[in-house]
């Protein structure tokens, strides 16, 4: 399924980029790159559809936000819907909440097998996945891992609109958009 996809990788380190390439080679895919902006995932993915973006850890936060807010209100949808992962060896919960704040769709934590690899990136193809846009976060849906952080009960409680995407990533045609709908947060006393 991978082989059908292209891994494009960014980092701010060459030499982390060229280990990457030969991660994203054993994982199965047939095509890797280096991350050369928005405009480059754009044209590619009128070739292969489905690119995961895979993000190193020590990229500064201002460069992966505004990335991830470029790639996530791009006009093409499956540019907008791409798999996002970061890789770390950071597994602290506060850093793994910082990520999935972000947007990400998985955070992978090294060292670990490679089958683990190729499992958690195949969970994000050919299945229907939830994803929400909110005021500040646009990506998969993670209320249920957040349960108990303030900031999120208090934003819950502060109203607001949403829109919530039932998607599908398909190798051959790209991003399907399953269900589209927009709701409003009631506030809560």
């Amino acid at each position: 399924m991978l082989e059908n996809c292209t891994a494009i990788l960014m980092a701010s380190d060459k030499a982390w980029i060229e280990r990457c390439k030969t991660l994203a080679h054993d994982a199965g895919f047939e095509e890797a790159y280096g991350f050369l902006g928005v405009d480059d995932i754009a044209r590619r993915v009128r070739k292969t559809p489905v690119q995961f973006l895979f993000a190193h850890y020590e990229i500064g936060e201002d460069v992966l936000r505004e990335t991830m807010i470029a790639i996530r209100h791009h006009h093409e949808r499956d540019v907008k819907f791409m798999p996002m992962v970061v890789f770390t060896k950071d597994q602290s919960v506060p850093s793994l909440k910082h990520f999935l704040k972000m947007g990400f769709d998985d955070i992978i934590a090294f060292p670990c097998a490679m089958s683990h690899i190729v499992g958690r990136l195949e969970l994000q193809i050919g299945r229907k996945i939830d994803y929400f846009q909110a005021a500040d976060y646009f990506g998969p849906d993670r209320r249920r891992l957040m349960e108990e952080d303030e900031e999120a009960r208090k934003e819950r409680r502060a109203g607001g609109t949403y829109t919530h995407f039932i998607i599908q990533r398909d190798i051959e045609n790209g991003v399907r958009i399953l269900h589209q709908k927009q709701e409003t947060l009631r506030a809560s006393a």
